[in-house]
């Protein structure tokens, strides 16, 4: 083993009846394969079992918060945006803790694994790369704020639009007897066209990420390879040793790019659940004032007119689809 000066001979791991040594390395390149085959089967499903009992946990604890809401809060938020919180809002939570999170773990110990043959290898050399880690944790904050934002945003878009659709649906019977097939389609695509640029406007900021961190490791390298030439000239460095830390910081480099990318997902998580945190910390209801009395039922809303006077935001603020014609 390297910088250990111990031996370790693939004989221990192997069948007594296996003699030839390429059958002993067919045999251990098989073994070792399959084992890892194995562990990343096994951290794979791991993850993914932690990530979605810990969504089912946020489901229940956001269901029971929304339905321990007072009467006021569903009249401020329409059903549309409440069911795309509950469904569509957690979708992007259950991205973020499941597949990608298991992607930040395999990556998370790559990079420790090659940090350290980096700083062995380079010594005094590898120094030169905390240079850099200012302006990457700067620009993935400001990155990553910025996708928070548009994130949610396009989020917003999104309940609008599932809005929409709950009312259209719900009350096509209202739709069909005026005729206003044709306004509910304009209503629907300037929806659509706002949750587009929404989205275009994500992307964007997203996108930033991997051009920033090419243009940093091109540098680095860059600065290494002009640096390494004076180490080896003066014998500081060996010729291999030098080339073994610039293989190193380029397989260093891949965990570096993703962690990037790993981030806006968990930003866009983060942006996409900040409303699902408002709804569970929303006000507990309302105290009754002094001598009132209990609320009786609430009486069945059959006209869209009434039905507008309960759920806000829908066909027209203040009036039903009726009050215009």
């Amino acid at each position: 083993m390297p910088w250990t000066g111990q031996e370790i001979h693939l004989e221990r791991f192997v069948p007594s009846h296996f003699q030839n040594v390429w059958t002993v390395v067919a045999f251990s390149l098989v073994a070792s394969t399959v084992l890892k085959a194995l562990c990343d089967y096994a951290g794979t499903y791991l993850v993914n079992y932690a990530g979605f009992g810990m969504i089912t946990d946020l489901r229940d604890e956001l269901y029971n918060a929304t339905l321990k809401r007072s009467a006021a809060f569903f009249q401020k938020h329409s059903t549309g945006t409440l069911l795309s919180a509950l469904i569509n809002d957690i979708e992007r939570v259950q991205y973020a803790m499941s597949s990608v999170l298991a992607e930040f773990l395999q990556q998370f110990f790559t990079f420790i694994f090659l940090a350290i043959v980096v700083v062995v290898t380079g010594k005094r050399l590898a120094w030169i790369l905390v240079l850099f880690i200012p302006v990457i944790l700067y620009s993935a904050r400001k990155i990553g704020r910025e996708v928070r934002t548009t994130t949610r945003s396009g989020q917003d878009k999104l309940a609008e639009i599932q809005n929409i659709l709950h009312e259209t649906i719900t009350g096509n019977r209202i739709v069909k007897a005026f005729s206003m097939e044709n306004w509910e389609i304009t209503r629907y695509r300037e929806a659509a066209r706002r949750l587009f640029r929404a989205n275009l406007r994500s992307v964007a900021a997203a996108a930033l990420s991997s051009p920033l961190m090419d243009t940093l490791g091109a540098i680095a390298i860059a600065l290494l390879l002009k640096l390494g030439r004076v180490q080896i000239l003066h014998q500081a460095l060996t010729t291999g040793l030098f080339f073994a830390f610039i293989i190193a910081v380029f397989k260093m480099y891949d965990p570096v790019r993703k962690f990037a990318q790993l981030n806006n997902n968990f930003q866009q998580a983060v942006g996409g659940v900040i409303f699902d945190f408002q709804v569970s910390g929303y006000g507990r209801r309302s105290k009754r004032k002094a001598g009132c009395g209990e609320v009786g039922r609430v009486p069945r809303v059959d006209s869209l007119r009434e039905r507008r006077v309960l759920l806000p935001g829908g066909w027209r603020r203040g009036e039903g689809s009726a009050a215009r014609h």
